[in-house]
């Protein structure tokens, strides 16, 4: 059986369509429509089994950075034009 990998989406934007795809992919920790990404990590980080010395972030844009700074994998995508 594969390893199961917990999955959290942190995103200042709201789309019902997106909290849909993620639903169907059992992805459990979603917070759309978080202007204040640290204080959502915060919250991910005080519920059970998630650990910022074993996480990893994946950001695009400015409001992603202080996430970034506290997990152990800071992940940025090439600039999109």
């Amino acid at each position: 059986t594969a390893a199961a990998v917990p999955v959290a989406v942190i995103s200042g934007r709201r789309s019902g369509s997106a909290a849909g795809r993620m639903a169907d992919r059992g992805i459990r920790h979603v917070m759309l429509g978080r202007e204040d990404k640290d204080a959502a990590l915060t919250e991910l980080l005080a519920g059970p089994g998630i650990d910022a010395a074993a996480a990893a972030c994946m950001g695009d844009d400015a409001p992603d950075l202080p996430v970034m700074r506290r997990v152990a994998l800071p992940v940025a995508r090439a600039h999109r034009h």
